[in-house]
């Protein structure tokens, strides 16, 4: 049996997310890429109005973006 890695020093901050399974980390990232779940991702199906909205922790604008493009589309965007 092996050592495990040292902790990164980000993962002893108290209430932070555990990832102590790295497969579970890189199969969560290629989830997350493989369905466009980038800020560029986000910024294509909200606007940019919107992103910069919410990037000024404004969420509304993009929650109104969101609800347009479901309401339009009547599905849940993918």
């Amino acid at each position: 049996m092996t050592d495990s890695p040292a902790a990164a020093p980000f993962s002893a901050v108290a209430d932070s997310p555990r990832s102590q399974d790295p497969q579970l980390v890189l199969d969560l990232h290629g989830d997350l890429t493989a369905s466009n779940f980038t800020v560029d991702g986000v910024t294509d199906l909200l606007g940019d109005r919107a992103m910069d909205a919410w990037l000024r922790e404004q969420p509304v604008p993009a929650r109104v973006a969101w609800n347009t493009r479901a309401t339009r589309n009547r599905t849940w965007p993918r």
